[in-house]
């Protein structure tokens, strides 16, 4: 009878390691975010995960208690990591070195200098109903002519009957042009919401990015869709996610008129699975059902990625397993997949694609 105990005891905790869904970039790389990467930079729109935080800082009163470091071969080759912990009746967090943390603009490319170095604060409480506030940072500090560039985004959430309604604006975006001396000004809003019905979740976002000289007018691009996701319980320990969503983009050029539009239809599909009670695998495929620019389709990027989670106690080590492609790092390869998926498999350099270790208390 012990052993009967004993054993259905660690069924219980593999069970719970692999539904807490403590994120990394290991995991919603296999998993898929739900918006043919047109509007998030991180997190998923279909099912709930802590990196969520990154778009609804209102997640940060579900996924508290944890702290995460991590590896990954985009962007570059820069580690990052962060925690968020519980202070009285609020839910605090810092998150630092997110490559990717400022959307399009001077922390993607950054006149080819070297990374801005950003930090994220994150605060929140439930009251009834849930709020999270946050305030992403960096700069970056030319030395010639005292010239630098500096970065800050504002995001703000809330949780309330069921509803997720999040948004972030750009509060600072300024880079130092080098061929005029002046500077260019960079833009960025989003705003979204999520409504979760049962183990259904229908989403809707819209985003704009901007950039151009001060004082002149912006190039813009656009995007706006959303979709319908499912997360669910399919097998004792085997949860599988999908969604199928619609995205329209653009761009408008400074002083023009919108450039041809882009539709994708992107289907996701994942599962994770309790090997036993230590071991969680996982593994995803990303398709697109539609994706023209225009009258004329553009390449296919499909991805099928594998990846898993060791569990330890409170401790979990997640990976991902691809080839990566290095030097063509960059915003379009980040939305079409490529740098994860070098279709060569073996153990040498980049075999790891993202790896993170997470404790959570």
């Amino acid at each position: 009878m012990s052993k009967r105990i004993i054993l259905t005891g660690f069924l219980a905790l593999g069970v719970l390691a692999s539904s807490n869904a403590f994120a990394s970039r290991a995991s919603e790389l296999v998993l898929g975010s739900g918006d043919a990467g047109m509007v998030l930079n991180s997190g998923s729109l279909f099912y709930d995960e802590a990196y969520n935080i990154f778009y609804n800082p209102a997640y940060v009163n579900d996924f508290k208690n944890w702290g995460t470091i991590e590896k990954s071969n985009y962007p570059g080759t820069t580690a990052q990591g962060g925690f968020v912990a519980s202070m009285m009746n609020f839910n605090v967090g810092l998150y630092f070195n997110r490559g990717d943390v400022f959307g399009p603009g001077v922390s993607y490319n950054n006149g080819g200098k070297a990374p801005v170095r950003p930090i994220e604060l994150f605060v929140g409480s439930d009251m009834g109903w849930k709020w999270g506030l946050s305030v992403s940072y960096g700069s970056y500090f030319y030395g010639e002519g005292n010239s630098v560039s500096t970065d800050a985004n504002v995001s703000l959430g809330f949780e309330f009957g069921g509803f997720e309604p999040f948004g972030t604006i750009k509060v600072v975006g300024d880079e130092p042009a080098e061929s005029s001396g002046g500077t260019v000004k960079h833009s960025l809003w989003r705003a979204g919401t999520r409504y979760h019905w049962g183990e259904w979740v229908p989403y809707i976002v819209m985003a704009q990015a901007g950039a151009g000289l001060e004082g002149s007018e912006k190039t813009k691009g656009a995007a706006i869709g959303g979709g319908l996701g499912r997360s669910a319980k399919v097998a004792e320990g085997v949860r599988m996610n999908y969604a199928l969503s619609y995205w329209n983009s653009w761009v408008t050029p400074a002083g023009g008129e919108a450039g041809a539009h882009r539709n994708v239809v992107p289907i996701d599909f994942s599962l994770e699975g309790d090997a036993n009670t230590w071991l969680t695998l996982r593994d995803g495929v990303s398709y697109r059902l539609v994706d023209r620019t225009g009258a004329a389709s553009n390449a296919d990027t499909t991805t099928g990625r594998l990846g898993a989670t060791v569990h330890a106690g409170k401790a979990d080590f997640d990976f991902a397993v691809g080839k990566a492609t290095l030097g063509q790092q960059t915003l379009s390869n980040k939305e079409a997949g490529t740098e994860y998926d070098g279709q060569a498999f073996d153990i040498g350099n980049n075999f790891f694609s993202a790896a993170s270790f997470t404790y959570h208390w």
